[in-house]
């Protein structure tokens, strides 16, 4: 039997209890509607085609992206598979995007208030502290809404990434490779994140283009990981390429540098080369806690000398207890309008604190998450843990579970070590936000879980949107 694992901001978390509510927004399943479509789906040509093709296209997402990842444990992580979205499907999820920004931004302004649920949360004091001191009602600068499609033909958010989210790089670079490579196979299809640059790119400059409080204009801006995780190294340097020129133009000097390279200088923090006036960090808060570069950092922010465009609250938006708090709060007229109650609802699948063990005919029902994990590895289905397994989760109390979300997998031909094979996967399709706007998505097609070795999978659009892609909904 799998084990749960525990991780936390700054010590062991907070144990505590609260009703789960589980079930309360089950639907009937029905027929299982048509799952999603995939291309391209079917036999590989007898002349190995789509192998030849797939060579060039990784080759092509090596140099340019960079993708150093370009292999998960012996297989390819890229694939020339697209995720073709009706516009239909893709109205419902620019909207919900939209509606799910404004409803997690209220959810944390109010969460901010309970300083008691911040450390049930897994929050230190010494996180506590500036996140605090935020700016009220401060969207992320970018998340990422990751959904299912259930069995009922509705969306379900399962989870919200907003402190370091991955997947620019794959859809900025990677994705219009993909159409460049299949052209007739994806037809009218149209690739779905075409604007994502360009957006992030204006949005980070007018983050910028106010000056300090210090009244210093900004000048550089600083881009700092750990330089020894290559894929990280590989994002950074990503989005750096990104941001370089429409911020050049703007007299902005975009640096790139190592968490290490941090240092305070009479007050102000340096990286690499010199002075930053503000800074975005591809590194998770919970492994800087503790370090130099934490206090530094912080000194610098507290003393406004610089900008840190992902702060703390990003963090808290995406801890999955914040979707636990939301749950229990699905029917307070003092937090969330009747329209955003009935999304909740409707797209939220009910999600609450592990206070206790239930017994084992329940537990295929349900998913467990830490509320701090990242990239899926944490996440366990309630029927492989074994009742030492439920009984440890309960003492940490830093476990949530999540109503096990039902979806149909979808045929789809993909990339293997061995060629292209025929296969089932399930999609979980990530959906962008810049600035509380959709821009794009980021698909991941694999196991029913999503976990770091699902594969990458292009996202496409067909027919015409009815909802505008600006549109603050």
């Amino acid at each position: 039997m799998r084990r749960c694992q525990q991780i936390t901001l700054g010590g062991r978390a907070f144990v505590s209890a609260s009703d789960a509510d589980e079930g309360l927004n089950q639907r009937p399943r029905g027929n299982a509607p048509a799952s999603l479509l995939i291309l391209p789906y079917g036999p590989s040509t007898p002349d190995g085609h789509l192998d030849q093709l797939f060579g060039a296209f990784l080759s092509a997402a090596i140099e340019t992206a960079p993708m150093p990842d370009f292999g998960l444990s012996g297989e390819p992580y890229p694939t020339l598979s697209t995720l073709v979205l009706e516009h239909g499907a893709h109205d419902s999820l620019t909207r919900l995007t939209g509606s799910f920004d404004r409803i997690i931004s209220s959810a944390i302004d109010h969460i901010l208030e309970d300083r008691e649920y911040l450390v049930r949360l897994g929050f230190p004091d010494v996180a506590i502290d500036p996140l605090t001191r935020e700016p009220r009602g401060t969207r992320p600068l970018l998340g990422r809404f990751d959904f299912l499609f259930d069995t009922n033909g509705t969306w379900q958010l399962i989870e919200y990434n907003a402190d370091t989210p991955s997947g620019l790089r794959e859809t900025i670079t990677v994705e219009p490779l993909v159409w460049h490579s299949l052209p007739k196979t994806l037809g009218q299809a149209r690739p779905a994140g075409t604007h994502l640059g360009q957006a992030l790119s204006r949005a980070t400059l007018d983050r910028l283009s106010l000056p300090l409080p210090t009244n210093r204009e900004v000048r550089t801006l600083g881009i700092f990981t750990d330089a020894s995780h290559t894929e990280d190294f590989a994002q950074t340097e990503a989005f750096a390429k990104l941001l370089r020129e429409p911020l050049l133009g703007a007299g902005i000097e975009v640096v790139v540098g190592d968490v290490d390279n941090l240092r305070l200088v009479h007050g102000r923090l340096h990286l690499q080369t010199g002075p930053v006036d503000a800074v975005y960090r591809y590194f998770p808060f919970e492994s800087l806690l503790g370090q130099p570069a934490w206090t530094m950092l912080f000194s610098a922010v507290a003393a406004g000398q610089v900008r840190l465009l992902n702060g703390l609250r990003g963090l808290l938006a995406q801890n999955k207890g914040v979707l636990a708090w939301i749950w229990s709060h699905r029917e307070d007229d003092a937090v969330f309008d009747a329209s955003d109650q009935q999304i909740i609802r409707t797209h939220l699948p009910a999600t609450g604190w592990v206070d206790a063990m239930p017994p084992p005919d329940a537990r295929n029902e349900v998913i467990l998450k830490q509320v701090f994990g990242r990239e899926g590895e944490e996440v366990r289905h309630g029927s492989d843990l074994d009742d030492d397994a439920w009984r440890q989760c309960v003492e940490w109390g830093s476990y949530v579970s999540q109503r096990r979300v039902v979806t149909v997998p979808s045929p789809a031909t993909v990339a293997t070590s061995r060629g292209h094979r025929e296969v089932h996967v399930w999609p979980c399709v990530g959906s962008f936000a810049v600035d509380g706007r959709w821009e794009g998505y980021y698909t991941r097609i694999g196991g029913e879980i999503t976990r770091h070795d699902a594969q990458w999978c292009a996202t496409g659009v067909t027919g015409k949107s009815t909802v505008k892609r600006d549109m603050n909904l």
